[in-house]
């Protein structure tokens, strides 16, 4: 069903991007993440680059 309604457009699965982190943040991503409800966080996006 998720996908689906991504691959219609009916979701914009970026929307859902709560935060970003560079990789030497890791750490707080895990944290962020580990306290999603608190944090408010949907989806934590780690960037390697």
């Amino acid at each position: 069903m998720l996908l689906k309604n991504v691959e219609s457009k009916r979701l914009k699965p970026e929307k859902l991007v709560s935060h970003r982190f560079d990789f030497a943040d890791m750490m707080q991503a895990y944290e962020v993440f580990g306290n999603a409800a608190r944090e408010k966080a949907m989806k934590v996006i780690i960037n390697f680059n």
